[in-house]
């Protein structure tokens, strides 16, 4: 399974708004501490903030939340978000293979892809913090 940079990114972003429990996070604070150009950072938010998963509080003290809680926000929401379909792809070339092996390792991969998306529709950003707890 791959995943874009923007996709990553995406979540990366939004569990560290998720962390932060309602206090307002600027962008230039994620895009320091996660390396991410503010200005990619800046696109990847208007998107979210399009499909309603933050929203920004403007003035002093201002930044970025999560528009509705962290254990509403699902994994497949967020790279809906930045996407306009996703659609995991496999890192392997099938140049070499006849037709045949390409067709059916393209249906087992069509059918991991639609196991995975579902899998993804379960998880929230709670659910992802809560791995990490349980782990320390």
């Amino acid at each position: 399974m791959c995943l874009t940079n923007k996709e990553r990114y995406a979540v990366i972003a939004l569990l560290h708004l998720a962390l932060n429990d309602r206090t307002p996070i600027v962008l230039e604070d994620i895009a320091k501490r996660q390396k991410i150009s503010l200005s990619y950072l800046s696109r990847l938010f208007c998107c979210m903030r399009k499909a309603g998963l933050v929203k920004s509080i403007r003035g002093p003290g201002g930044g970025y939340i999560l528009a509705k809680p962290a254990n509403s926000i699902t994994i497949s929401e967020i790279l809906d978000s930045v996407n306009n379909k996703t659609k995991l792809s496999v890192c392997h070339s099938l140049q070499n293979d006849t037709y045949e092996v390409k067709y059916l390792y393209t249906n087992l991969w069509n059918l991991i892809d639609q196991e995975i998306l579902i899998y993804l529709s379960k998880i929230t950003l709670t659910d992802v913090i809560a791995l990490q707890k349980n782990k320390n």
